[in-house]
Order: C-alpha cells, then structure tokens, then sequence
C-alpha cells in the first residue's frame, strides 16, 4: 500500500509537471489556435517542402499540431504523404483541381513555370475563415516567426531589389469574393503580368485596395539574390525567411558550384546553399528513422520511436554522426543509409532527373523556333556531308566524331552522355574537349567535377538520366508508355530518342535525323556485340511522331527511318 502511495505521488508530481510544461511551452508558442499554414507544391519542389518543414519545427516556435494545407499540383505528391505527416503539422491535403485553375490572356515567353506560379492564387479559394500564413516551398526559416500570429490581413514584406512586395510570404484572410476579383481583373486588364501571381497581386491591390497592403519587416522574406548583393543589410540571426528564389538548390547535387565555373562568388553562394542542405538532411535523417522503427516498434511505443527520431536528428545537428551513431544505438546508421537511397538519391535525384524550370529554360532558349539535327550513332551517320550554319546540332556518345569529322568551325550546341560511357569509350571525353558544346547533358554532376578536362567545355550543365517520362508521356498522349513498349529491354529510350523528344517538347520548327537505326546494322564505326535494348519502344516512338508531326524528317534515304519519316534534304527536297 505504501508502495501504491507514493507511486501515485509521482505520478501526480509528473503530471502537474507536464502541465506546466505544456502551458509554457504554449505561451511561446507563434501561431494562434486559429491560425493556419499553407503552401503550394509539385513534385519537383518536395526536397523544398522538407526542408522548410524541418526548418519550422526547428526554429519557428510552431505550436505542434498546427494545421497545415498542402495545396498539390500533381498526384505524385500523394505517394509521399507518408513522409510529409511524419512532422508535427496537422496536415490538410487539398488538390488544386478542386479549387478550379486560373489562366492569363497573355504568357511570357520562356517562363515555363508562369501557369504554375498563377495557380498560388487559388489559396484565396481555400475554404477556412483563416488567417491563413502562406510560404513558399522554397524558403527556409532561420529564426522565430512568433509574430505571424498577430499580422494584420494581407501583410507581405517589400521586394528590395524592385518596387512592391515579394508574395513568398504572405498572411491573409481566404475570400472567395476576392479571388473572383482579381481573376476577373487578370481577364479585363489584358496586360502581360511577367511576375505570375506576385504581379498580378502587386497591381491589383494597389490599383484597387492600396489601404490593404501591409508592409512590414524585409526581414521576414529576404530573398538570395538581395543577400548576395548586400548582406549587410540582413544579419543572419535576424532573418525569418530565407528565399530561394531563381536557382534551387536542389537542382544539382551539393557539389554544384565545384562544376559551373562560370560563377563568381562561390563561397557566398556555396554558404547559402549548404544551409538548406543542412536542413535537408535533417528532414531525411528524421523521416526515414520515424518509419523505419515504426515499422519495428508495437504501436504502444511509438512514442519511445518518435524520440529516438528526433534525438537522432539533434544529435546530428549538434555533435555530429559519429556522436549520433553512439547515442542512438545504430538506428542512425540505417537511417543515413534510408536517407542516402530513398532521400538523396530517390526523391532528389527525382527532382533533379525530372525537368525543372532551369532546364527548360536552357532548352527552350536552345531549341524553341529553330531548325535541329540529331546525329545518332548507327552506320547512316556516316552519309552525312555537311550542316547549313543556322541548324542547331544535337547528338550523343560516339556521334561527337562524326561532328568532329566534318571539322565545322562550330561547337555543338547540345551533347547528351553517362557517365559510364564516357569512362568506356575511349577517346569520347578528348573529342569532346576539342569539339565544345553549348549545354552537356549528363546523368552525374560528380563525375565532371572530377575531370577538369571538361571546365571549358559547356556552356550550361544539364542533368538527366534519361529514364523518367516527362516529355514521353506528354508526346505520346493518350498512348501510354507500357502500350508502345513492346519487347523493348528498357522501358526509356535511347539517347538519340530522347534528343528528339527535347526538339518535339521545345518547339523546334523542323528535325532532321541521321544514324538512328535502331541499332541494326552495327554503328557508324563497325559492328558492336552490345545487344540493342530499345528496339520497339524507340520504333514505336518514331511511328507516333511521323503520324502526328508531318515537320520531322529523315536526312538519308538508307537508314530504317526512311520507311517511317518523309525523307528530305537541305535543299528542301522531299520524298
């Protein structure tokens, strides 16, 4: 009986001790009980919304259980819901589709993310009383946003670099009265707002409800370029948001400025970006330890599996691997290795594989409106005599000899490898050191980092692995990818496929292909005893396009195009 008293004891005394916790922790806390998040995201900005969840929990004092609106573009977030509601958010999945869509009379052109960035507005459909607090999935936040709670409707922090506000950070009331206004002004207005949402948004309130505007601290949304030109003007330990407007950093790997040479600054920008690296890893060190003891640990003790995540992620933080390996008893190690295939190399590389506004914008700029020649590397290249100087010169590994053979004083203006043929194919990385090229398309980052033999080579670095199905799927549609398959080994294409999938997608005017024969008859250089593995779907492929897109030609009467494609000539003459 005694022992019954004083456990009781101690379990009062613990209790009021967590009440007092609770209340503590709860004065401290930023966001009002009615106060909400929202952002919007695709696919390719998930490694953004990690980090800027991880970032939250870490410094922006949020009251646990937080609602959180994730306002989706595409399906494919859904697969990583799992993911996402392993932070302490209470998370609301909204799909964009069912707020409606909003469109422009007039498009900017080489903006491909214009339409994208429009829909931000549809956050004024959400149906919640708010207020609502908006970040950008592209923000990072260093220091408490206590204050967030108590923002008046519409409070944005000015643009510092031009007149107006940044809407990256945005506190507002949801109306539907107000959304249907400023899509109504979008429509009468008939002006080209270049800026998406942030434009329309600036002109509308200041044209119509200027009193609205609330402007506050620059600090709550410093955005990279203006803390590179200036940093001075925004201390570190006083910055709320961190903007990563233009260039993501998970666009390229971590290495990104060992490789592009032409910029200046590394260090500042090498700094900026590694702090969301950080946060990064964080967040898939956290993720991937939560699911996996989840799925060791009896549902009772998820608990004990929830504070073995988050002091792996503090340890990490703070004392490094080698402590956190230690003090977790080896759950870190699988975790980093979760973190390593599933994070690093399955959802980034993702992003990062799967197009992106920086890619696009190389190749729309490249391709858009011009007249493109793909070379391949089967025995019909060798047909080739010469290329008229305003044609646009595609080709991929072995295909820089034939270029070079015709010894043009030119560069290419696209080139598409691995990394594996390069180190296979002897003499390829000395070809096209002497040849050049405007953009180099590559599946590692790391490995021309390594070979300093190709600095000067590019212009613009690309990644692509050549496997996911973006462009594909867009040029085949309604067919899908399994129906055009066939008895095809892979289920992507061969680079030389895939260079005219970018002439397609990007709008070039007229194609003309040589040395694809999909793999029959050997190669340009002799036979090779490699077995082709995209026979069908490469065939399959050409036959859609010759039915759909009378501007693509065979440049050469002996390849197995010519029985698929018009044949014609530089002078114009067709067959």
């Amino acid at each position: 009986m005694k022992w019954i008293n004083l456990a009781l004891r101690k379990s009062r005394r613990h209790r009021n001790t967590a009440q007092i916790y609770r209340q503590e922790r709860d004065k401290c806390c930023i966001i009002r009980q009615n106060m909400k998040l929202v952002t919007l995201v695709n696919v390719s900005y998930l490694p953004g919304l990690f980090a800027l969840l991880e970032s939250l929990i870490e410094n922006g004092r949020i009251k646990p259980g937080s609602p959180f609106f994730i306002v989706y573009l595409e399906p494919g977030v859904l697969e990583y819901r799992s993911q996402i509601e392993v932070f302490e958010f209470k998370f609301h999945f909204i799909n964009v589709q069912d707020l409606g869509f909003v469109a422009a009379p007039l498009k900017p052109s080489g903006r491909d993310n214009f339409e994208i960035a429009l829909q931000k507005l549809l956050i004024f459909r959400i149906q919640d009383k708010g207020p609502l607090c908006f970040i950008d999935a592209d923000m990072l936040c260093l220091n408490s946003i206590r204050e967030a709670g108590q923002m008046d409707h519409f409070s944005v922090a000015p643009n510092p670099r031009r007149k107006g506000f940044n809407s990256g950070f945005m506190v507002f009331r949801p109306s539907i009265s107000l959304f249907n206004e400023i899509t109504k002004y979008i429509q009468e207005s008939n002006r080209l707002f270049r800026h998406g949402d942030q434009g329309v948004l600036n002109n509308f309130l200041e044209e119509r409800y200027p009193d609205t505007i609330k402007l506050i601290d620059v600090l709550w949304n410093v955005d990279k370029k203006s803390y590179l030109e200036n940093k001075a003007d925004f201390p570190d330990n006083q910055i709320k948001l961190f903007h990563y407007i233009s260039h993501k950093p998970w666009w390229s790997s971590p290495t990104w400025y060992w490789v592009d040479w032409r910029r200046l600054r590394l260090k500042k920008k090498a700094r900026v970006n590694w702090w969301w690296w950080q946060y990064y890893w964080r967040a898939q060190v956290f993720i991937h330890t939560r699911l996996f003891l989840k799925k060791l640990v009896p549902a009772g003790f998820f608990a004990g599996a929830r504070r073995l995540a988050q002091k792996a992620r503090d340890v990490l933080k703070t004392e490094g691997p080698t402590a956190a390996l230690k003090k977790t008893g080896g759950y870190l190690a699988f975790s980093c290795a979760e973190a390593w295939n599933g994070g690093y190399r399955g959802l980034l590389d993702g992003a990062i594989a799967s197009p992106t506004e920086k890619s696009h914008a190389h190749l729309r700029r490249l391709i858009e409106g011009q007249r493109v020649l793909i070379i391949g590397s089967g025995p019909s290249a060798n047909e080739l005599e010469r290329i008229p100087d305003d044609v646009k010169v595609f080709t991929c590994n072995r295909g820089v000899q034939i270029f070079r053979r015709l010894r043009l004083d030119r560069r290419l203006d696209l080139y598409m490898s691995t990394a594996s043929k390069m180190k296979r194919l002897e003499g390829l990385e000395g070809d096209l050191a002497r040849v050049g090229t405007k953009i180099l398309v590559v599946d590692d980052f790391r490995y021309v980092r390594k070979h300093h033999s190709l600095g000067g080579v590019f212009s613009d670095l690309v990644y692509d692995n050549g496997k996911h199905d973006f462009y594909i799927k867009k040029l085949i549609h309604p067919h899908s990818l399994s129906s055009i398959r066939g008895s095809s080994h892979h289920a992507w294409t061969s680079t030389g496929i895939r260079l005219l999938q970018y002439a397609l997608y990007f709008g070039a005017s007229e194609i003309y292909l040589t040395g694809i024969d999909f793999g029959k008859n050997g190669y340009f250089w002799g036979k090779n005893e490699d077995k082709w593995l995209h026979d069908s779907i490469d065939e399959n492929f050409v036959r859609i396009v010759a039915a759909r897109r009378p501007h693509v030609y065979s440049l050469t009467r002996s390849n197995s195009l010519a029985s698929i494609l018009p044949h014609k000539t530089w002078a114009g003459q067709t067959a």
